[in-house]
């Protein structure tokens, strides 16, 4: 049986508080990702690390997302909290002191919303599909991404689109039933 064609690139983070079952569930998600035909990246540090990345091929961001194989989630999937470590990081409230140095000058405020830096990270990696693990924020913020997307793109309301927290959970409940999944 051959290799299943590329159906695109998913990204996994982790946020909130490191408790037990995050390694087993990152596991899961990238075994079955990778043998319906899709390539992992594991963003580091959850969100903090998907707001930290250098938006040039030449920089090193192996600090912040690696490419995951079922090797490495084999052997992480065994061990308590998660590999790819977490943060309490909302890209919407960044306070000032915690903005990337790479962006400082961009974002003066004492808070800021980095949504926009996520957009642009997120395809600068060539992800196609998120998936948050952790805490109702940090899949909250799904919405926030997908709004910002439509408002990037002129638009102010939902026509008809499925909101990447819709699209995830409709991943993640057929993983386990592909005759069921349209692959959307």
């Amino acid at each position: 049986m051959g290799q299943p064609k590329n159906r695109g690139i998913i990204g996994i983070l982790t946020g909130g508080g490191d408790v037990p079952g995050l390694n087993p569930a990152i596991r899961a998600v990238t075994i079955r990702a990778l043998r319906e035909g899709y390539k992992v990246i594991g963003i580091k540090r959850g969100w903090g690390g998907l707001i930290d990345i250098v938006r040039d091929p030449q920089y090193d961001n192996s600090g912040n997302f690696f490419e995951l194989t079922e090797e490495i989630v084999n052997k992480a999937g065994r061990t308590g909290g998660t590999f790819l470590h977490t943060s309490r990081t909302r890209a919407s409230h960044v306070p000032k002191a915690n903005v990337p140095k790479h962006l400082q000058d961009k974002y003066l405020d004492d808070i800021n919303d980095l949504t926009p830096e996520v957009l642009k990270n997120l395809e600068f990696m060539g992800i196609d599909y998120l998936i948050p693990i952790g805490g109702g924020r940090h899949v909250e913020l799904c919405g926030t991404l997908e709004q910002g997307k439509r408002e990037s793109r002129g638009h102010t309301q939902n026509h008809g689109q499925r909101r990447p927290r819709n699209r995830l959970l409709y991943w993640v409940q057929h993983l386990y039933h592909p005759y069921d999944c349209p692959h959307a």
